[in-house]
């Protein structure tokens, strides 16, 4: 990728910016190794890898999901990342903090007819079903949270 041009997202995208660059840098290249193009949606960094206006570019899964017939190369893939994490005041009962977690955790879309019905509305990323944090998650996030915080601070020095 080095020395070519790369299409992210808008420069505030977790899935189409601050994640990808987190992944390249995380292989050695660093956003000054590349000519970065910011464009304002991910079907048209689709569009842009197809027209070979960009060597490749970064878009979340489903995006990817909806072209992958258009012969489209997967380069690399993130670790998955919780889009939503629900949260709740210290004082919540622990009862009731278990019974909402398993209903979550009980959902199986992939597996289960019934369960695919009741989120086929829901946010496309929502319906796959639900895990855990795994043990590093607030390390990781913190990780993606300097990663921004240098994305902005670059882009107030120019």
């Amino acid at each position: 990728m080095k020395g070519k041009k790369f299409a992210f997202g808008e420069t505030t995208a977790a899935g189409a910016h601050i994640v990808p660059r987190r992944m390249l840098e995380d292989e050695g290249v660093t956003i000054d190794a590349i000519s970065p193009v910011f464009l304002k949606s991910q079907e048209k960094i689709i569009s842009s890898v197809l027209k070979k206006e960009v060597a490749a570019g970064a878009v979340k899964e489903p995006v990817f999901e909806k072209f992958k017939e258009l012969n489209l190369k997967v380069l690399k893939i993130s670790d998955p990342i919780p889009n939503y994490t629900f949260c709740a005041t210290s004082t919540i009962a622990p009862r009731i903090e278990r019974e909402f977690i398993n209903a979550l955790l009980k959902l199986k879309p992939i597996f289960n007819e019934a369960d695919k019905n009741t989120v086929k509305y829901w946010d496309p990323e929502l319906r796959h079903g639900f895990i855990l944090p795994p043990p590093n998650y607030i390390q990781d996030v913190l990780k993606l949270q300097r990663t921004y915080k240098n994305i902005i601070h670059e882009n107030q020095q120019k």
